[in-house]
């Protein structure tokens, strides 16, 4: 129906064409119940900061999404199953499921920054 309608998946409304040289948009997912008071913290606004203008100088951007519920619940967050982000910067807690952070390593490229977690990859 929805073909017949004249929709088209969002994965291909939203992907660059294979001649943009950009990076497109990366997600970065916080894992935490703190997430106002992560933000609001000089170093995190620094790092943040430094990652988004990053991203921009190679022609993307950054979306932020807190994303607690999500890996508590173990469910991919939206931005990456509705392919809006090409990859994703994981900030994780002591809490965060490794189930979950495979999941979504084996949809998107993934780096897991700022953990000290031995049953972390």
């Amino acid at each position: 129906v929805a073909r017949e309608m004249g929709y088209q998946s969002r994965f291909y409304a939203r992907t660059p064409s294979p001649r943009n040289s950009g990076i497109g948009s990366i997600g970065y997912l916080l894992d935490s119940q703190e997430h106002p008071n992560v933000m609001s913290d000089p170093f995190q606004q620094h790092f943040l900061t430094g990652i988004e203008q990053r991203a921009g100088d190679l022609g993307g951007h950054v979306v932020f999404a807190s994303v607690h519920e999500e890996a508590r619940d173990q469910v991919i967050p939206s931005l990456i199953t509705d392919k809006v982000v090409r990859s994703v910067i994981l900030k994780v807690t002591n809490d965060t499921p490794q189930r979950w952070i495979q999941r979504i390593q084996a949809l998107v490229p993934t780096a897991i920054i700022m953990h000290r977690l031995p049953d972390h990859s």
